[in-house]
């Protein structure tokens, strides 16, 4: 909850900066998003017309917290990791990702007012492969986070009393399904859940947050 209330406070920090003296220099200001887009579920894209993309997001959101919140009781009572709802993560993941094109015109209007802001112009499509891009995979860093996993895989193998290939069947929503489809779908969720947070949380706090606060606060370099 307390990261919570830190992440709304640097939204409302950052906003601040917003009402600044027009650069002369620019003809055409960018469109801003009206507010309610920043709440409906698929609304960012509505509001410029792609119908189909809007859709995708709305099923999606709308879907992931229906789920969620129908059968939290079953899959608590079925689980013991705290990420449980795994259908719930996903319809809040789903809305994030979706409400970066938000943030992205926040940027583009900071820029507008302010021609020596500077962040990463990086588009839609870029932004959703960058995880996958062999300069971001290949890392010091990366390497390294991959080679703790396999030590905490490694221990866990070490002491798990119940192996995996004794399992002939897992729990899924509301019933039990095949061990093999199980691990397939829970495999694409990881992956799905792991894939939003990571793009979600490096555009909003390295693309968003830290540039307007450095260009508030920080030193101001050519």
């Amino acid at each position: 909850m307390k990261r919570l209330y830190v992440f709304f406070i640097l939204i409302i920090v950052t906003i601040n900066i917003y009402p600044q003296k027009i650069d002369s220099t620019k003809s055409v200001r960018p469109n801003k998003l009206p507010l309610w887009t920043l709440f409906v579920p698929g609304g960012s894209y509505y509001y410029q017309n792609k119908i189909g993309q809007g859709s995708l997001f709305t099923a999606l959101e709308l879907g992931g917290i229906y789920l969620g919140l129908k059968y939290d009781k079953d899959l608590k009572s079925n689980s013991t990791s705290p990420y449980y709802n795994y259908p719930l993560f996903i319809g809040l993941q789903a809305f994030g990702i979706e409400k970066l094109y938000n943030f992205r015109n926040q940027l583009e209007l900071v820029k507008y007012h302010r021609p020596d802001f500077k962040y990463h112009d990086i588009s839609e499509k870029d932004l959703y492969l960058a995880p996958f891009k062999k300069e971001n995979v290949f890392t010091p860093i990366t390497g390294g986070m991959v080679l703790l996993a396999g030590v905490f895989l490694g221990i866990e193998k070490y002491n798990e009393k119940n192996r995996i290939s004794n399992v002939e069947q897992m729990y899924f929503m509301d019933r039990y399904i095949n061990r093999d489809e199980a691990l397939a779908i829970f495999s694409t969720t990881s992956l799905a859940l792991s894939w939003s947070a990571g793009v979600g949380e490096e555009y909003l706090f390295r693309n968003h947050i830290m540039p307007i606060l450095d260009y508030k606060y920080g030193q101001k370099k050519d």
